[in-house]
């Protein structure tokens, strides 16, 4: 029973690495071209997204304080899964943004 427990640690092990590798290896260079915010997580770019359709609009905040200006160049992570949001790496961080505001 221990030897399973050892087998099944060290394939974990191995496991996880290469998915982190996997998954940065495949990310694709794209430019904004609309200036957009950049959220530090999909709950702070959902709340965005609401608080833009009011008269008043959206505001700078902690979960969305800063915008990526238009033409620059990001590392998309994870693109759009049919939310409308993708996440990049931009200055050596994550952040959540308009998909639709990529190419």
């Amino acid at each position: 029973m221990r030897n399973v427990k050892l087998q099944i640690g060290i394939c974990a092990l191995i496991a996880i690495p290469g998915a982190v590798i996997t998954q940065t290896a495949f990310a694709k260079t794209m430019t904004v071209v609309m200036q957009t915010p950049a959220c530090n997580s999909w709950a702070g770019w959902r709340e965005w997204v609401q608080a833009s359709l009011r008269p008043n609009g959206a505001r700078f905040n902690q979960h969305c304080p800063t915008s990526i200006a238009k033409g620059t160049k990001v590392d998309v992570v994870e693109d759009d899964d049919g939310q409308g949001v993708a996440r990049v790496k931009w200055r050596g961080k994550e952040w959540y943004t308009h998909a639709d505001r990529l190419k």
